[in-house]
This record gives structure tokens, sequence and C-alpha cells, in this order.
């Protein structure tokens, strides 16, 4: 019976002995048979420097450090435990705690030794990191960013931007000679290294969340400089080239940042984080060849990304632009069938349009009308392709019903506006006045007695038929660039005018109930401010006629011209306003950029025009348009 009693106790100590080497085992074969050898060659070396150095600190953490690697997970803690006994107040070594604390899950512990670091070594920049890593981990951001900034402050690592900034290259973070520059701050990032006091946060992950947090809150250069502190030293780091080529981008470097995005896909072609990310910034600005190159590339090596959907459908767009039709309605045919998404149908039936399939286009859009999600933009289509073809009493019907339908969506009214810009630049209000006039003015202006679009022989009459109306908005809605003879006296030029004003006041109107509702949009911004400015550009024609001449032949402008004049400026004004907001959303908008250019320039505001048109320039380098008002303006300065 003792016998038994003696082989069940030897049983259990040898399984749990088993177990225990087992767990190490485990833990070592994590590191390769190479690393083992070399962290075990080094505990050696350690051994030997704790018996000789008058400053064993450093060499005992590292001790702790290799003993806790190599798997020896208990003796590494007693180890520790032993070095607070006998050093309860360095702060190297109560870090090493915190580690422990946080690794077996007790935060709580954690912070409170972190805060009394904090309060008895306040320039103690390690803690200080470690602590703010902790809060945003935990969500409470503010004070995260608070603690994080103080730390980098504190900094033993202060790289000094100002000194590389005059050798900024394309890439001053992969640069050899720039990093031996560095030396000093190398040795000090060894010496953090080898202590490891940062633990499991690094030192990388204090500089990258700071840099996170400084591109949350749009201010790019001090998220560059948190990523080359990162770059210097590592420059293969591929999460942080993403984020330096985000804030390139933000900046308007878009070469540059492509450039960045290239090299971090030479450094791993397998990352998929990384092959979007350039396809969708190459997407992003434009730079259609460059983005179709690697979207398909893409798409042919991650057959099974969850990021094809995207892929495809920035894909099909491309393909749409460049009038690949068959390739476009294959790929919206694909993504139709993996998603059933509707707005894959409406571009199929614009792709149709662009190809000359208008049949086909309206089949799709008729059973796309009764669609809630895109039932009103099918509508606008269908309106459009009834402008296109001259039935313009059919483009008034669905625009009635769009109008009488109160959508409450910012899309319909953005979407309603282009249309009646369309009809505006089409030269098509005319018939759509004749058509609808009185209808046109009861929908927008019920009072119609005050309106300044009513003839005046009707502004006080009550009893008006819509066909007396429409008879008579046959002679005034003529466009002004129809009038050649200088003997039309100003006042019949103002009376046509602002007839001819009229529709584009109808575009203005919905574009302002789009803004109201979606101010964010930039779309929706960049469309009111395009209609304001060629409200403003009619409006002052006459006089900007004499000021952009050379030759001056009417002398001093009449006190008529003078009065559109204002009244045009105050229209440009609000034009420029409105792209200025748009450039706020979308900053590297080169459309938007151009459009603001020849704001300024109309409203002769010549300074501002010269230095947005010199921008222009940077982005479109062939464009006589700007070549040539940029010369003027440099003999106008």
């Amino acid at each position: 019976m003792r016998k038994r009693f003696l082989f069940f106790i030897f049983c259990v100590v040898f399984l749990f002995s088993f177990i225990s080497c087992r767990e190490n085992v485990e833990e070592k074969n994590a590191l390769t048979e190479k690393q083992i050898k070399r962290l075990e060659s080094e505990l050696e070396k350690i051994e030997e420097k704790i018996k000789t150095e008058a400053d064993k600190i450093p060499y005992m953490i590292r001790k702790a450090e290799i003993q806790y690697n190599l798997g020896q997970k208990k003796e590494a803690e007693k180890f520790i435990s032993e070095l607070i006994e006998r050093y309860p107040h360095n702060p190297d070594v109560l870090m090493k705690k915190v580690f422990y604390l946080y690794n077996n899950k007790d935060i709580d512990s954690a912070k409170e030794v972190l805060i009394e670091i904090k309060n008895s070594f306040p320039e103690y920049a390690p803690a200080l990191a470690v602590y703010g890593l902790i809060l945003f981990e935990e969500g409470e951001t503010a004070e995260a960013f608070k603690i994080l900034r103080d730390a980098d402050k504190l900094e033993e690592i202060e790289i000094n931007i100002n000194e590389y900034r005059t050798h900024d290259s394309e890439f001053e973070f992969t640069s050899d000679n720039l990093r031996r520059r560095f030396y000093n701050h190398q040795r000090t990032v060894n010496r953090m290294n080898e202590m490891d006091i940062y633990g499991n946060f690094s030192f990388n992950r204090f500089h990258f969340t700071l840099a996170k947090m400084f591109y949350d809150k749009k201010w790019p250069r001090s998220c560059r400089q948190q990523c080359r502190k990162i770059l210097i030293f590592d420059n293969k780091d591929i999460p942080t080239l993403l984020l330096i080529a985000d804030v390139y981008l933000y900046l308007k470097e878009e070469e540059k940042a492509i450039r960045v995005l290239e090299y971090a896909l030479k450094l791993d072609e397998e990352n998929q984080d990384t092959f979007y990310s350039i396809c969708e910034k190459s997407f992003k600005i434009k730079d259609y060849l460059k983005a179709k190159k690697y979207l398909e590339l893409f798409l042919k090596k991650f057959p099974d990304s969850k990021k094809n959907i995207d892929a495809m459908s920035m894909l099909a767009e491309i393909y749409f632009e460049f009038s690949i039709f068959e390739k476009a309605d294959k790929l919206y045919d694909g993504l139709i069938k993996k998603t059933g998404d509707d707005s894959y149908k409406l571009r199929k039936a614009k792709l149709y349009i662009k190809w000359g399939n208008v049949k086909e286009a309206r089949e799709i859009l008729d059973k796309l009308t009764k669609q809630k999600d895109v039932g009103f933009r099918a509508r606008i289509i269908l309106a459009e392709i009834s402008i296109d073809n001259g039935d313009i009493e059919g483009s008034w019907s669905i625009l009635k019903s769009l109008k009488a339908s109160n959508i409450d969506d910012p899309e319909t009214y953005y979407l309603l506006s282009s249309l009646y810009y369309k009809l505006y630049k089409e030269n098509k209000h005319q018939e759509l006045f004749k058509i609808a006039g009185k209808e046109i003015l009861l929908i927008y202006f019920p009072d119609k007695t005050n309106s300044p679009y009513v003839p005046e022989k009707y502004a006080t009459s009550n009893d008006t038929s819509a066909n007396e109306v429409k008879d008579d908005f046959e002679s005034p809605f003529v466009d002004i660039h129809e009038i050649k003879s200088p003997s039309v006296n100003t006042t019949e030029r103002k009376k046509v005018l602002l007839d001819h004003n009229l529709i584009l006041d109808l575009a203005v109107i919905e574009a302002k109930g789009a803004v109201e509702m979606d101010s964010d949009n930039p779309e929706y911004q960049y469309a009111l401010g395009i209609y304001l400015y060629e409200k403003g550009r009619l409006f002052s024609e006459d006089y900007n006629r004499e000021y952009f001449s050379y030759r001056r032949m009417r002398g001093q402008p009449t006190q008529d011209i003078l009065m559109l004049k204002e009244e045009g400026d105050k229209y440009l004004d609000k034009s420029i306003h409105h792209f200025l907001e748009a450039l706020k959303n979308d900053p590297g908008n080169s459309e938007y950029l151009r459009a603001l250019a020849w704001s300024y320039y109309l409203r002769r505001k010549l300074s501002n025009a010269y230095e947005t048109f010199q921008l222009v320039l940077k982005r479109d380098p062939f464009n006589l348009e700007v070549i040539f008002a940029l010369k003027d303006l440099k003999e106008r300065l």
C-alpha cells in the first residue's frame, strides 16, 4: 500500500515537472535555435557584468528580460521582486514590475505603480509614455493625448527635425548618410532596447500612437515629425509608411505619397493593406493610369480579399472614365451579382447612356424608379435623357414630380440643381419656360406679383391665364449672347439678363437646399459655387469686358453698369466662399482649386488669383488657359 502511494506521488510530481518543462520548451520553441543560443550566451556575459560592474541595475533588468524570453517566467518574476526589495525607488526597476503586472492583466495595479513613478520622477518619460498608452487602450483619448505629448517633450531621443529639413529628399528617412548623423540618438535607442524600458509597448508604438492622434486632430506636420522619429531608425515599418503617405496626401504632396506607398509595396509585396492603400490613394488623387495598373494587379493577386468589392468598384469607375465599355459592363455585372446593390445598376445605366445604348439604359432606369433607395436618382437620369433628346416637356414632368414629392434628401436637391444648370448651359431653358413658365413661378415664387421675373404687364393683374403667361415668355426670354447690336439700351439688356438669370436662380435655390442639409459635402459646396460664379459673371460682364481690355473704348462705365458690377461682385464673393468650403473638405481637388482661381480672377482679386493659378499650374502644367491667365496677371500686378 505504501509503495503504491509513493508511486502515485512520484507520478504526480513527474507529471507536473513534465508539464512545466513542456511549457518552457513550447515557449522556447517560439524562438529559433539561433536566437536561444544568442540569448543564453548573452546571459552568461551579463552574469559576469553583474559581478564586476558598479552600476548593476541595467544588467539585472536585462537578465530578468532574457529569463522571461527563454520561458523562465517564474525565475524572472522572482528576480524582479528581489530587485524591487533592494531598489524600491529605482524607476527602471519599477517599470519592469509594471510590465509583469500588465502581462498578468492586473491593469489597475500597473497603473498605480505608474502613478507612483510619475509622482516621484515627473521627468521620467517612459512611465508617462506607457501610462498614456494604457489610457489610450482604455479609451480615455483626451487624457492619453495630453500625457503622451508630455512624454514626447521629455523623451530622451530628441531628433532635431530642422537639421534635416534642408535635406528633404524623396525619402529623407531612407538615407544612410542621414542616419549616420543621428548615431548618438541610435545609441540611446539601443540602451532603451537593452533595458526594454518600454516593455511590451515599444518605442515605435509610443510614437506611432501619438502620430495617429496628431493626424486625427488634423495636425499633419506634427504627425510627420512623429513618423520620422520611427522611420529614421526603422525605415521598413510599413504602418508608419502608410501613415506618412496619408500625411503627404493631406499636405497635397500627392506624388511623394505615391512614391512612399510604392516603396512600402517593394518591402512587402504580399501585404494586402499596402497594395490596397496604393490603389485607393491613386484613385483618390485621380491618377487613374496608376490606379488602373495597381487595381488590376490587386484583383489578380488577391482574388479572395474582403476589399475586392471596393477594388472592383474603383476599377469600374476608371473603365467608365476611359470609355472601356465592355470591361466596365462586366465589372458592374459582377458587382450586382455579388452585392445586389441597386446603385451599381444605376451606374450600369449611366454606362449604357455613354455607350450609346439608350434603350437598354431606359429599361434599367424604368425598373429602378420603383426602388426606394435609388428611385429619385433613376428619375433624374431619365430627365437628363429627355433633355438630351429634346423632350423638354418629359423632363419637366419628371422634375415637377420630384419637386412635389418633397424628398428630404440633400442628393435630390443637388441633382435637381444640376438639371437646371444643364438646361441653362445647353440653352434649353427657354423651351422649358414656354412649356411651364407659370408652373415654375408658382412652385418657386408663389408670390409671383412681387417677382422680378414676371413680365410687367402681368405684375398687377389678378386674372392671368397660364396660356397668356406662356405666350409672353416667348419674347423676353432671349439669351444675352444673341444680342449683338450696340444700339440696345442698358435697360433692355438688364431685363433680358434677369430673364436669362431665372434658370440659374432655380439651380441656386436647389443647391442651397443641398448645402443647408449637408454643408460638409464638397460636391454640394462646389456646385453652389459654380452657379453663383455664373450669376456673378453675367451681372458684371459689361464692366469686366472693359476692365480686362487693354483698349478702353467707352471711357468711364455708366451708373447702370456699375450697379450691375456691384451685384455681380456679391455673387462672386459668395462663390469664393463656397469654393473655399469645398476645398476644406477635399483639399486635393484640382477642379475646385481651378474654379476658385477663376472666381478670384473675375472678382479682380488679382494677387489671390495669381497665387491660386500657380497652384493649379503645378497640378496641370499644360493648361493653356491657366498659362495665359498667369501671363495676363503678371503684367497687371
